[in-house]
């Protein structure tokens, strides 16, 4: 690659950074606002400047499936779900790899005291979503599919700590 093109390419990270940090990508940034422009951008709130939460996330029996070849193949689908946190513990998000459709089970948080809950939201939506303990975990309602298309992160505001997982 020639010199002058590593230089555009190098100052048009450094300018897409600088925006990103200007943006403030914090726990209480508005996700309406910078990246509702942004889109795709969504996701960034669930992952800059969070923790990961004492479990990694779920995974579909198809994750790390090997192939006709013999190599592992990684190919998420809507029971594919990550989890990260924030810094106060108290925010906890959990990104559906896929769209999962009317309804999101978080098997996680099966058995668990809820009664923190404060509110659960799928970020780049303009109001709270239903949601209720269920056997097979905590089911949430979801609106229709957004336009913003890569991950799915919803939003669990808790009172006070966020509840860990029952121990099996």
């Amino acid at each position: 690659m020639k010199q002058p093109l590593k230089a555009v390419l190098w100052m048009m990270t450094l300018t897409i950074c600088v925006a990103t940090v200007q943006a403030g990508y914090t726990e209480t940034m508005d996700p309406n606002s910078f990246a509702k422009n942004l889109k795709s951008d969504y996701g960034l709130v669930a992952v800059y400047a969070t923790r990961p939460y004492v479990v990694l996330g779920e995974v579909s029996p198809n994750w790390g499936k090997r192939n006709e070849h013999g190599y592992k193949t990684y190919v998420a689908t809507n029971e594919d779900i990550r989890f990260t946190r924030n810094k106060a513990n108290t925010v906890l998000y959990a990104t559906a790899l896929m769209w999962p459709g009317d309804r999101m089970v978080i098997k996680t948080l099966a058995g668990v005291d809820l009664a923190g809950v404060k509110s659960a939201r799928l970020l780049g939506v303009d109001r709270d979503l239903k949601w209720r303990k269920t056997e097979q975990g905590t089911g949430i309602s979801l609106p229709e599919k957004p336009d913003y298309g890569m991950a799915y992160p919803v939003r669990i505001a808790f009172s006070d700590r966020i509840v860990e997982p029952l121990r099996k």
